[in-house]
């Protein structure tokens, strides 16, 4: 396993963080803690979760499989969804959040996180107050890192502003959506990220499935995230993308790779990206997620014919000309 510095600190963090969001809901305890134990003994010491999976189920269970590797493990969550019929119990309020980390802590079983996250803006709440309470947690010990999930640029921008101005503890990580398909934030986000030195985690690195090859226009297959989750057959499910696919495809063919071996390996090439979410259902997954990784990476010729393909793709959109 390939390890990288989360940024703005000497903690490594592997290439491939696992992502729990199926955990509790899809699936079982017992099949989670199997695949959390395979990450680990293979090297994945980055964990993701967030309040809102499956209601609390997901942290419930990531809590039972830290025993014993706590301190080895670099455990992140999230807060902003909604977790009940009480409107309070949702957003980026100061309520909120200090309600929140004390119910993630417990249903983690653990003193402390690592890197918590605020999972999505909140426009019914002004950005001081979320960051001003972020900090404070930080300086109780409650959390170790701030981290943004799902921001745009001018928002990180104003954030590590605000942070500056008020001598607040600045956001040190951002997770978004990228793979060889969706790659609209290396228009501004990327490049703003390193210039500030800021870390990035990306999930989706196979398109929700749709970088496995395992879809087909027309209907989704059964039991995936496109036939029961409408985010994401807005997010991917078009001719264009099925078009590109098909192109990603032969590149793959052609340097002895499956589509999905060529979308992680891509993945894993990005300078921008710190560690890769693999989110997964089953043991199977997580297994061929780490070994895509391995071995030789993509050559600058690939590199490039990846490159075609999401030219093709976006056309004039991200400031790109046919």
């Amino acid at each position: 396993m390939l390890y990288n510095n989360l940024s703005k600190t000497s903690l490594k963090v592997s290439k491939i963080s696992l992502g729990t969001m199926m955990f509790g809901g899809q699936t079982s305890e017992a099949d989670s803690l199997k695949i959390m134990d395979y990450s680990f003994e293979h090297g994945i010491n980055f964990f993701d979760t967030a309040n809102s999976y499956n209601q609390g189920e997901s942290e419930k269970i990531v809590g039972k499989g830290l025993k014993g590797r706590r301190d080895e493990i670099i455990l992140a969550t999230k807060v902003r969804g909604s977790m009940g019929k009480n409107p309070n119990n949702a957003g980026l309020s100061r309520r909120n959040i200090l309600s929140a980390v004390d119910a993630s802590l417990m249903r983690l079983d653990t003193d402390y996180i690592d890197i918590y996250y605020m999972h999505a803006p909140d426009n019914d709440t002004t950005i001081e107050e979320s960051l001003e309470t972020m900090s404070t947690l930080v300086k109780v010990g409650k959390i170790r890192y701030i981290g943004v999930s799902n921001y745009a640029a001018w928002q990180v921008a104003d954030m590590l502003s605000i942070c500056d101005k008020r001598n607040y503890i600045a956001p040190i990580i951002t997770q978004n959506v990228y793979n060889p398909i969706t790659r609209g934030i290396e228009t501004e986000l990327v490049p703003f990220l390193k210039a500030h030195d800021v870390g990035m985690v990306i999930y989706n690195p196979i398109a929700g499935g749709l970088l496995a090859g395992k879809h087909k226009p027309g209907q989704p297959a059964e039991n995936t995230r496109f036939a029961n989750n409408e985010t994401y057959f807005n997010r991917y499910w078009s001719d264009e993308n099925f078009a590109a696919v098909d192109k990603l495809t032969q590149i793959a063919a052609e340097c002895g790779l499956s589509i999905l071996q060529l979308a992680m390996k891509w993945c894993a090439a990005q300078e921008s990206v710190t560690s890769i979410i693999s989110g997964v259902s089953r043991l199977a997954q997580i297994e061929q997620n780490i070994a895509s990784i391995e071995g030789q990476p993509l050559d600058a010729e690939t590199l490039l014919k990846c490159e075609d393909v999401w030219r093709s793709l976006a056309g004039t959109r991200f400031g790109y000309n046919r």
